[in-house]
Order: C-alpha cells, then sequence, then structure tokens
C-alpha cells in the first residue's frame, strides 16, 4: 500500500489529544457517608476495575477511528505492480481523429461517436486541476491553448467529421509546440484514432520518452472504395478549338474486380465526355477521356464515379485556362526578323516586339515564348527576369547573334546550366537527323515517313561539352553537331539553336518546320496554377495576375462562401494564403474585381485506402517502444484503467468504513454500557 497524500500522517500527533483525556481525567467524585463500609470497598475495587477496562477499550477504539480517517484523508492506493506513483500537476494531450475515415461504422455504432466518449473518458479519469490540451484535424484557435477539465469536455461534445488529415508527425509536431506554454514534469498523450496505415507510418513515432504515450485504437468494418486519384492533360497548353486528351487513374481498394465502370467529365455544370473501364482488385487503371476546347477562358472541370458506403473521393474538380491566343515576346538589336513578324501575324498569337535598349520587363510573365533574335549582348537584368520567368514555367528560345558579347552569352549559359557557344564555323550542312519523339515535333510527322527535304546550314556555332541530364537533341546536322537542343530549367523549358537567324546563317526560318517548330514551343508553358488543390494539404496558391492595391481579393463559392485570404507578393507572383478556410470540396473563384480565377478543391486521398494498422502491428510498435502503451478499454473500465495508472486503486473507502464501524462500535458500547449502569442502579435501590 502507498500514499498520494503522505503528509496527512503528521496528523497522527493529534491522537495524543484521546490519549491525555483518558489519562488527565477531570472526573469529581461525591463522598457519601456509611456506618459501614467493607462491603462498599469490595464493590467499589470491582467496579474500578470494571471501568478500567471500559476506559481502555473506549481508548482504543477512539485512537482507531482516528487513524483510520487520518489514513483515508492521505489517499492510499494500490497497483498491480507495486510501484510509487508519481505526484503533482499533470498536462494530458488528447488527438481526437475526425478525418472522414471516422464516419466508418462498427457493432457499437459511428467510429467518431465511440472516439468522443473514449476521449470524455480519459478527461474524467484525471483530477479536475489537472490540465489539457485537445488535438483534432482542423486548426481551431479555441483547441490552440490550455483547457481545464470542463473546457475539454465541452470541446470534445462539439467535434465532427472535417476533410483535414493529421499525419502523425504533426500530431507530435503540435504537441510539442502546444504544450511549450504549460511545461509539466508529468504528461500524458492518448491518440484516438482508427490508425490508418497512410497517416501513421513507423517512422513517425519519436523516441521521446519524457512523457506516455497511449494509443486508443477503434476498428471499422471492412469497407471497399473506389477512388478518382489524379487526372492530367497530354498537352500541357489549352488553346480555343484545340483537342484535349484526359488521362484520369482510377484505383479500385476491393477484392472484387469491377467491370465497366462509368466515368463522366463535366465541363462548365454540362457532361462532355463519358468513358467506362475495368479494373481488376487492389490495381489502378488509366482512362482517356477526349474532348475539344469549344470556350476560352477559365474552364470549370468535375470527373464523377459512382461508388457507396465512401463517396468523398468519386468527385475531382479541376479548372485549367483555354487560351484564345499564344502570347509570343521578341527581343531584338536594331531591326526586328520579318520571318516572325510573318509567323505571328496569325490570329491565333499575339506578338510582342522590343528592341533591347526598350524593354518590358514586366510583361515577360504573361508570355508563352520569349525569342532572343540575334541579341549581341544580354544585360544582367535581362538575364536575371528571364530567371524568374523560366522558374514560373516560360519558354524561351535563342538564336545567338554572329557578333555575340562572349562573356554575356557564358553568363546566361552558366545561369541555366546550358551548353556555351564556342566558336563560328563556316560550313555548308544539311540535317540529317530529326527527333520524332521529342515533344515539339510529337504529331508532326506521320509514322514511318521518311523527310527528304531537310534544312541546310551555312554557318553555327559548335557547343561546349554538356553535362545537363535534361539536355534533349531535337535538330542534328550530318557531322553530329547540333542544330536545335532543348533544355529543361526548373518549371521552363529553354530551346537553343546554334545558328543566327537569318537567311545569310541558314534556311530554317524558310523551311517548313520553322513553323510547328516555334507554333509548339509556345504551347510548352507549363501553367503557374496546378489542376486542382488538395483540402488542407496545400494552402498557400500562387497565380499571376497584376497587383492593384485598391482592389481586394476574395475567393468565392457555392453557399454563398466570401474568403478574405491573405495576399502576398513572393518573386513576381502573388500567393494566397487560405488559412484552412475552405473545408469544402467544390469551384471556388479567386477575384479582385477585375481578375478572376477558378480554382478546384479536392478533400485528401490519403484515406481513400482504408488500411489501419492491425492489432498485431500495434502491439509490436508498443512493445519496440517503452513509453508507449495501448488502451482497449471503453467507459469505466477505461476511467479505472487509467485511474490505476495515474492514481493507483484507491482504497481509501475502505478506511473510511472502519472508521465509520469504529464509530458505530463506541456509540453501541456506550449505550450499552449506560443501561447496564442504569439496571445495576435499580438492582441496588431495591436491596
Amino acid at each position: 500500500m502507498r500514499l498520494l497524500e503522505p503528509y496527512f500522517l503528521y496528523t497522527f500527533l493529534a491522537l495524543a489529544i484521546p490519549i491525555l483525556i483518558h489519562l488527565f481525567s477531570l472526573r469529581r467524585h461525591k463522598t457519601v457517608f456509611f456506618s459501614n463500609v467493607a462491603f462498599l470497598k469490595q464493590l467499589q475495587e470491582k467496579r474500578k476495575n470494571i471501568s478500567k477496562l471500559q476506559n481502555l477499550l473506549l481508548l482504543l477504539i477512539r485512537i482507531a477511528l482516528f487513524s483510520f480517517l487520518i489514513i483515508a484523508f492521505s489517499r492510499p492506493y494500490l497497483t498491480d505492480d507495486n510501484q510509487e506513483i508519481e505526484q503533482g500537476k499533470r498536462l494530458i494531450g488528447i488527438y481526437l481523429d475526425n478525418s472522414f475515415s471516422m464516419s466508418a461504422q462498427n457493432d457499437k455504432g459511428r467510429l467518431l461517436d465511440q472516439a468522443k466518449s473514449k476521449a470524455e473518458a480519459i478527461v474524467n479519469a484525471y483530477r479536475s486541476q489537472d490540465d489539457f490540451i485537445l488535438i483534432t484535424n482542423e486548426l481551431q484557435g479555441k483547441h490552440q491553448r490550455i483547457l481545464t477539465r470542463d473546457e475539454s469536455i465541452d470541446a470534445i461534445e462539439n467535434i465532427d467529421i472535417v476533410p483535414q488529415v493529421l499525419e502523425a508527425s504533426k500530431i507530435f509536431g503540435r504537441w510539442e509546440s502546444l504544450k511549450q506554454n504549460e511545461r509539466s514534469e508529468l504528461e500524458d498523450l492518448f491518440i484516438i484514432s482508427d490508425f490508418q496505415a497512410a497517416i501513421f507510418e513507423d517512422s513517425d513515432w519519436q523516441d521521446d520518452t519524457s512523457y506516455q504515450v497511449n494509443l486508443v485504437p477503434l476498428e471499422a468494418y471492412p469497407q471497399n472504395n473506389l477512388v478518382i486519384e489524379d487526372c492530367y492533360f497530354e498537352a500541357p497548353y489549352h488553346a480555343l478549338g484545340q483537342q484535349e486528351n484526359l488521362l484520369v487513374r482510377i484505383h479500385n481498394y476491393s477484392e472484387e474486380d469491377l467491370q465497366n465502370v462509368p466515368i463522366k467529365l463535366y465541363i462548365d455544370g454540362k457532361q462532355k465526355s463519358l468513358s467506362s473501364i475495368d479494373i481488376e482488385a487492389n490495381k489502378s487503371v488509366e482512362a482517356l477521356l477526349s474532348f475539344t476546347n469549344h470556350q476560352a477562358g477559365s474552364i470549370q472541370a468535375m470527373l464523377s464515379i459512382q461508388d457507396q458506403p465512401i463517396n468523398f473521393d468519386n468527385d475531382l474538380y479541376f479548372s485549367y485556362i483555354v487560351a484564345e491566343q499564344m502570347k509570343v515576346l521578341s527581343i531584338y538589336d536594331k531591326n526586328p526578323n520579318k520571318s516572325l513578324i510573318a509567323l505571328f501575324a496569325d490570329d491565333n498569337f499575339e506578338h510582342l516586339q522590343f528592341e533591347a535598349q526598350h524593354i518590358d520587363y514586366k510583361s515577360f510573365a504573361q508570355q508563352d515564348l520569349i525569342v532572343l533574335s540575334n541579341l549581341k549582348n544580354l544585360s544582367t537584368g535581362l538575364i536575371n527576369t528571364l530567371e524568374q520567368y523560366l522558374s514560373q514555367g516560360g519558354n524561351l528560345l535563342l538564336f545567338p547573334s554572329a557578333r555575340m558579347n562572349t562573356q554575356s552569352y557564358k553568363q546566361l549559359s552558366n545561369t541555366f546550366d546550358l551548353p556555351t557557344y564556342k566558336r563560328l564555323k563556316r560550313q555548308k550542312l544539311k540535317v540529317n537527323t530529326i527527333n520524332k519523339k521529342h515533344q515539339l515535333l510529337k504529331d508532326v510527322f506521320e509514322s514511318n515517313t521518311k523527310i527528304e527535304d531537310l534544312p541546310l546550314v551555312k554557318e553555327y556555332y559548335t557547343f561546349s561539352s554538356s553535362y545537363s541530364a535534361s539536355e534533349e537533341a531535337i535538330l542534328n546536322m550530318v557531322n553530329g553537331n547540333a542544330l536545335l537542343n532543348s533544355y529543361d530549367y526548373k518549371k521552363g523549358n529553354v530551346y537553343l539553336f546554334s545558328t543566327p537567324l537569318g537567311t545569310r546563317y541558314s534556311n530554317v526560318e524558310e523551311h517548313a518546320l520553322f513553323v510547328p517548330l516555334l507554333h509548339n514551343m509556345a504551347q510548352q508553358k507549363q501553367s503557374d496554377r496546378a489542376l486542382y488543390y488538395s483540402i488542407g494539404e496545400q494552402e498557400i496558391i500562387s497565380f499571376n495576375a497584376s497587383s492593384n492595391s485598391d482592389a481586394r481579393w476574395h475567393i468565392t463559392g457555392n453557399d454563398n462562401v466570401d474568403i478574405l485570404p491573405e495576399i502576398r507578393s513572393h518573386q513576381h507572383a502573388l500567393q494566397a494564403n487560405l488559412q484552412g478556410q475552405i473545408v469544402k470540396a467544390g469551384h471556388y473563384k479567386l477575384t479582385n474585381g477585375e481578375t478572376d480565377i477558378v480554382l478546384g478543391f479536392n478533400y485528401d486521398r490519403k484515406e481513400s485506402r482504408l488500411t489501419p494498422f492491425s492489432s498485431e502491428k500495434l502491439e509490436t510498435l508498443a512493445s519496440n517502444h517503452p513509453h508507449i502503451s495501448l488502451q482497449y478499454d471503453s467507459g469505466i473500465d477505461l476511467v479505472n484503467s487509467i485511474k490505476n495508472k495515474t492514481q493507483g486503486n484507491s482504497i481509501w473507502q475502505a478506511f473510511m468504513l472502519a472508521g465509520l464501524i469504529a464509530l458505530i462500535a463506541e456509540s453501541l458500547l456506550l449505550i450499552f454500557w449506560k443501561k447496564k449502569a442504569q439496571t445495576t442502579n435499580k438492582i441496588n435501590s431495591s436491596v
């Protein structure tokens, strides 16, 4: 037996009071005169012995009564392992998983309801003076502080299912962050969850033994699920009248093969395409949906399948931009190139031209292709702006100058990890190799078509040896030297011609390949925005738009949603910080009254694969980490289990009962002795 309040044992000193009272009785004796006291002396001696025994017994009972009360107030307890329980104020953290997977059912009902019941039982198992931290999947301000026991119960009752998913590493990170404000030597963390394997990975479990981690697992009925995992376009650029090929990945998380599963594509609320697929058990397939763009601007699109009972991942909302015109910017030294002017005079293009000394750098971000045409010198400002442009997914085409400033071209090569231009050679060479598999030439030639007429080069630069992993040859001459290569730089593409632009140097601009090459270059620009975003996962949205300080940006959506995101400038782009305000999947519009940007938000797919940790896995985890334990109890059993660990098995009630018995015994003895004395007195009086 051990005591939670051992200092209360000092009250045993109070037992001296009844002992002193009994030793120094202040009872006064009355003198009565008799003629013969011989018989009375014998009677007095007998009664004196009886009185001493009675007083001694009464003293022992009262000592026992006070002793039982003192021990009871010292809060005695027993433990299973006979270990002493640490004393002091405790800090208890409770993570209650309220993600979509917790809406599943078992024979006791919904998992979330069971989790809330267990959380309340945990709170009630601790003392009222202990502090609590409640962690859920959403970042609510009311949970970002220390709570009392009553506040914790109220907060637990208001928890509901949310789309956010919190990984194990973030659970521990939030716990560590919140408890910084309330340091305690006695800390316990409870994790109540169905422990989905996609969320709780082996590497997430920390070896911090400064606090105890208690796993409270919940198990649902096995469930099958069909999910739209992802989609993407074959072509990065979307033009009016262009045929689009959309690839959709579907996964079958079940033990059954599925046939003829319909997939529907909706564009601006109207069904645009339909396909059906067969999927083997626990496999994924890609479906192809083809359609044509009939309108320009921001397009709202949605993919949909039918699946029950898990339906949060049946729809995938996305958006993309269909351009009316491709935007091309040409930069030249003195005279613009007539071939470029003629090529981009088509209505499909919006062609800007700047002399090298009068460049509007602010216009770069909106361009699909930037052409540097025979520039003698590349300024540092131009190179730096091009770096920002390529980082955002732009396309750069470079025709070298025959009288180039070698140092400035080397600076560009070093910036973008490109080979340097070496020496200009005068030699007539034909192109003899075409990379038909390159993205620029895809679908340009019919299969197995032999090309007889290829470009002729008269003067060209040789390239230094390149160690760029992204280098890809597009056109090569008969001597093996490159005429046109492509390179990746961050999100963008760089295309290097080895010959200057002009009929004096080659017939490239007059050749039939010139049009499709430059046309396709403009179509390679990557969008600055993703097709869609995951709720709770991507809270920062980057976009390009003219920044008007007087116009407030809003995010609007269905159900009268109107959000004011935090907007900041970052690397010549704007960023909107959502701060967890979007919680429902669908299309939203980011607007400032002048510019409208459509965004698609979807629920996180991490929990689409419903594969929880098995009991064996959790037990292995607990055995490998001494500070981790499992809690399978519920209700009063859970309360008693926690109290046994934190307070032991309380036995103060037994001592209180013993004290009550002692009090009753004292009362009964006093009554009995009083009645006996009265009876004796009556007998003596009658005699």
